[in-house]
């Protein structure tokens, strides 16, 4: 009887570690498509699911004055598999099913994953790790941004996405030749190689890598790293293998009561095989001045790869961008300001920014104008200019949550004397009328842009090098009920 009770027990317990990974919400909607001339109800359901089943997890250190040391983990999960566009693309799994009540991108598995996190021998203030050697460095970053797809946990591209910071140098990759990784004293160090004396198929690959510690004296903080690789195949025409590449990366900070300043900078090489004698540059550097109020960012990046590309446009490979902001918190004004120059060789998005937060209103309000030099060249030989301005509006209480934003887009170019955009979104939204269900009526965007004005052309080119028709698109109204677990 006591061994049935502990099994029950045990059953009970894994359940609930398993629901406790389990969530999803059925939503009830009433709307009209202007775009589709789509209007009555609609319903769907959606899980998120991220549930270990099992997991095992090693950790071995053995005792003496030098030591080994191992641990790993395996576990076994069930969690949302992205499909997207019918692709599966990565992830160690062996089932799948899409539900009808999902979307065709989005499915579940079952995956096994093995991973050992670290193996190394050590001894008093060093290590040296036998799962292999370092990667490139990107210590400079840039204030400006880019969405990437964010994956799910089988590695797959899912349709939500991230914002990631812009980075000339960070692709940039050394060959993580097999070898080891050595720590000692602060300092990280690899050094691997591999090859064949094979007649016929000769080659040899090597890893070599140093990163300093960070120092740090009377607020002032420096660190730096040099790496360099080679990694040759067979196949002389694959951008992926190189003669030789050379990463090197360099940060220095310095930081008071008052003042703070950060300055970064990455250089790489790269000889590819299939380019003889060629070696192409990348450079970036970065800097971030705070002193109260003001905050001053600025980039510059230069990719070498791209400039040998585009010999018509060389500008293309130069990016440089600089942002000043302001809060005016520190004199009891509920106020930011911020300017910026982002891209300014190439789409020139000069702009400004004003947010101000009075009790449970924020209001912000932006503007500026933007180019693309690569579209409209191919039409008029001239660059594509838009202005911009828009406003949002959020107000929020105890009982709901509102939020309204008004966007106006004017095109200046030959050809686009009728290319104006007006969009307007509005949406009302509480989780406090009915316990448990959240309530929301919204006006916005279909599928498609929205456009409220009538007779304007996109910037959208067709086969024949036309501008195509720019339709009146109303957007879509919507009110919901959505009940989540």
């Amino acid at each position: 009887m006591k061994k049935t009770i502990a099994i029950l027990l045990v059953a009970v317990l894994a359940v609930s570690s398993v629901f406790a990974g389990f969530s999803g919400k059925a939503t009830v909607g009433l709307g009209y498509n202007w775009e589709t001339k789509n209007y009555g109800f609609s319903n769907g359901t959606g899980f998120d699911v991220d549930v270990d089943l099992t997991t095992a997890e090693a950790d071995k250190v053995a005792e003496g004055d030098i030591y080994a040391g191992i641990k790993a983990t395996m576990s076994v999960k069930v969690a949302n598999k992205s499909t997207k566009d019918g692709q599966m693309d990565h992830g160690s799994n062996f089932w799948n099913n899409i539900t009808k009540t999902q979307s065709p991108n989005n499915g579940y598995a079952l995956g096994l994953f093995l991973d050992v996190a670290e193996a190394y021998v050590a001894g008093e203030n060093w290590k040296v790790a036998i799962t292999g050697t370092q990667g490139a460095t990107s210590y400079a970053k840039s204030f400006t941004t880019h969405k990437e797809a964010i994956k799910d946990v089988f590695g797959n591209k899912t349709g939500d996405e991230k914002d990631v910071a812009d980075d000339v140098t960070g692709s940039f990759a050394l060959n993580k030749a097999p070898g080891v990784t050595v720590v000692v004293a602060g300092f990280k160090g690899s050094v691997g190689f591999n090859g064949s004396n094979e007649k016929g198929k000769e080659f040899f690959n090597y890893n070599a890598f140093l990163e300093t510690p960070e120092f740090s004296v009377d607020g002032l903080t420096v660190q730096a790293a040099v790496g360099a690789s080679r990694n040759v195949d067979p196949d002389p025409e694959n951008d992926k293998f190189h003669d030789f590449a050379l990463n090197t990366s360099a940060k220095v900070g310095y930081a008071t009561d008052a003042l703070s300043v950060a300055v970064a900078a990455d250089y790489d090489a790269v000889k590819y095989l299939k380019d003889n004698d060629t070696i192409y540059s990348l450079f970036d550097a970065s800097a971030k001045v705070a002193f109260a109020p003001v905050t001053v960012d600025a980039y510059y990046g230069l990719n070498g790869i791209l400039a040998k590309n585009l010999e018509d446009n060389k500008t293309l490979a130069h990016t440089l961008s600089a942002q000043v902001a302001t809060d005016l918190a520190a004199f009891d004004l509920p106020v930011k300001l911020t300017v910026w120059g982002k891209d300014i060789l190439n789409t020139m998005d000069y702009g400004a920014k004003a947010e101000v937060t009075i009790d449970v209103i924020k209001l912000s309000v932006n503007g500026g104008y933007v180019i693309d030099p690569v579209l409209l060249k191919k039409l008029y030989n001239e660059n594509l200019g838009k202005y911009y301005i828009g406003a949002d509006v959020e107000y929020t209480n105890d009982l709901f949550t509102a939020k309204a934003g008004v966007g106006f887009n004017s095109y200046v170019a030959k050809g686009l004397e009728n290319a104006a955009q007006l969009t307007l979104s509005a949406s009302v939204e509480s989780s406090a009328i009915i316990p448990g269900a959240t309530l929301k009526l919204a006006y916005g965007k279909a599928k498609n842009a929205q456009n409220l004005l009538k007779d304007q052309k996109t910037v959208d080119i067709t086969a024949e090098g036309l501008l195509k028709p720019f339709d009146q698109n109303l957007g879509k109204v919507e009110a919901t009920c959505t009940i989540k677990f």
